[in-house]
């Protein structure tokens, strides 16, 4: 099992560690295209500066991006919260951008920036509930979602594809205002 000599700080991504986010971020995107909606490609294409106004957009909804970093290692672990935007879907968080590098998993760190992510939302008393797709073969996030609370309520046929092959995403979704997990 792999071990951490230092702690795992969890914390809203800001401007100042904006570059290594990229760097993370593309990472994800290229060892993991099954599990993105986004390339490497376009998002690797995109400035700091681009990324800073999205995330500013984010924010002004109340969504954030939280990060987790090690003492000599930066940053290694993403978890981010997108809020609807018009009155309808406002009571709706998404969460996307989920990665863990793989030198730091099993570690806890993504139930860390997954529970981190969820009390955040649970604060928001306009968030009703999260919502998230997953890859349906990726039953290691599955099983991390589910011992989260989430719960599975429909399958995305074919939603992604990725090097010549249609991928189907299992839709989960939590009740922030529940107290089952």
């Amino acid at each position: 099992m792999n071990t951490l000599q230092a702690p795992v700080i969890i914390s809203t991504l800001d401007e100042a560690r904006l570059p290594p986010y990229k760097s993370l971020r593309l990472r994800a995107l290229k060892d993991h295209p099954d599990a993105f909606l986004e390339t490497p490609e376009s998002f690797a294409a995109r400035s700091v500066e681009s990324i800073n106004e999205r995330m500013r957009e984010s924010q002004a909804r109340g969504g954030f991006t939280l990060v987790a970093e090690v003492s000599g290692r930066g940053l290694v672990g993403t978890a981010s919260l997108a809020v609807g935007s018009t009155p309808k879907d406002s009571h709706r968080g998404l969460v996307w951008g989920v990665y863990v590098a793989p030198e730091a998993r099993g570690l806890g760190i993504g139930q860390l920036l997954l529970r981190e992510l969820i009390d955040r939302s649970a604060h928001n008393s306009t968030l009703r509930n999260l919502h998230l797709a997953v890859v349906q073969s990726n039953d290691r996030a599955r099983r991390l979602y589910t011992s989260l609370g989430f719960r599975e309520y429909g399958l995305d046929l074919d939603a992604l594809y990725v090097n010549g092959e249609f991928l189907s995403e299992v839709l989960m979704a939590r009740n922030l205002r529940s107290t089952e997990v």
